[in-house]
């Protein structure tokens, strides 16, 4: 380790430590030194150039750095400055006479640079800086940059909803500087995929009818013209908050049916708690535009279960719904005549309607 000791350039040339740049290097000279018989000079240079010395040192303990500094130049344009780190520090311009500065600065790898540079017209003076006497804290040589040695460098660890995992990840430090590192985790969204199939609860009104006056089922979901209109009510309680919905598809079963034009339209008020007035206009809003599915089928359309990808909004108004846990959708017949008509099976009979949701979910992690 070297003791802080003055760096005079009494050798009469630069050290093998010292880095010339910009057009042209600085020099070791005679000519009127702060100390001894030699100090540093910038390069002669001419106008929009630069001419540029810097060192590297590894300070042991912090402290202050100090030199001292004689400028001759253009007062005002052209510079000699002072960097730690390539961070400005001091700038001195005009007829500046040996005088010492000095600056603070911390234990470890630093680069200081003195640049003397033009702007792009006029002599001003000598047209140079000199720099003499300069103190470092203690330094070192430079040790080994850090590496780093992980192992395993990669693990990968499969969870199922609430789950915990630990695993162990051994970092070392081969070299002979600090080392700061960071380890991410990175979630695969095609493993993370789920399906889940969501019913309503078996409990009254969590599928039925209603008019605009009554509530006319409690269980059976009818889509008769014109005045019945019916709902489901999915309970989304096992799909997570915060979970992004992919597709929903309907799986009911048709229990009546004559040659129906029919809807699953939005439904955003709560069956349960909805008067019959609110809920019926709730159902039909959508008949036109803003549904979910639109058929008009034929003549030969039969009972039995039904498959249909729900669209429009579905996707978007699950996901939203997960905070409160249900999701509901409204059957309706488009027809102006009672002849024409479907109905499903509801929570109460032998097919009970439910939903097949897939999701992505991301859950959060510590680590």
């Amino acid at each position: 380790m070297q003791v802080s000791t003055a760096w005079s350039f009494e050798a009469g040339t630069f050290e093998s430590s010292w880095i010339q740049g910009g057009n042209l290097p600085w020099t070791i000279t005679t000519e009127s030194p702060y100390d001894g018989l030699y100090c540093s000079c910038s390069g002669v240079i001419t106008d929009n150039q630069s001419s540029v010395m810097s060192i590297e040192l590894y300070l042991t303990s912090g402290g202050t750095v100090s030199f001292f500094r004689k400028v001759s130049s253009e007062s005002g344009y052209d510079y000699l400055k002072f960097y730690i780190d390539n961070v400005q520090q001091g700038l001195w311009s005009g007829t500046v006479a040996w005088g010492e500065v000095s600056y603070p600065v911390t234990a470890g790898l630093h680069t200081f640079k003195w640049s003397y540079s033009k702007d792009s017209n006029t002599i001003g003076g000598s047209d140079r800086a000199w720099v003499d006497y300069i103190i470092f804290p203690p330094y070192s040589a430079i040790p080994d940059p850090a590496n780093i040695n992980a192992s395993p460098l990669v693990f990968s660890k499969t969870l199922g909803l609430s789950g915990t995992a630990s695993d162990l990840l051994t970092i070392s430090n081969t070299g002979e500087m600090d080392l700061t590192y960071s380890a991410q985790v990175v979630y695969n969204a095609s493993m993370n995929k789920s399906l889940v199939n969501v019913f309503p609860l078996n409990a009254s009104y969590n599928t039925g009818t209603t008019t605009l006056s009554a509530k006319t089922q409690t269980s059976l979901v009818k889509g008769y013209p014109t005045t019945e209109a019916g709902w489901m009510k999915f309970d989304v309680s096992s799909i997570p908050e915060g979970a992004t919905i992919n597709a929903v598809e309907f799986h009911g079963y048709v229990n009546a049916t004559n040659y129906p034009y029919w809807n699953i339209n939005p439904v955003t008020n709560d069956p349960l708690t909805a008067t019959s007035s609110v809920l019926y206009n709730d159902i039909v809003a959508e008949s036109s535009s803003g549904y979910y599915l639109y058929q008009s089928e034929a003549s030969n359309y039969t009972t039995g279960w039904k498959v249909h990808t729900l669209g429009g909004n579905a996707n978007a108004n699950l996901q939203a719904a997960l905070a409160q846990n249900w999701f509901a959708i409204g059957i309706m017949d488009r027809d102006g005549s009672a002849t024409y008509y479907i109905g499903f099976d509801g929570w109460n009979e032998t097919n009970k309607p439910y939903l097949v949701v897939n999701y992505t979910y991301v859950p959060s992690y510590t680590g």
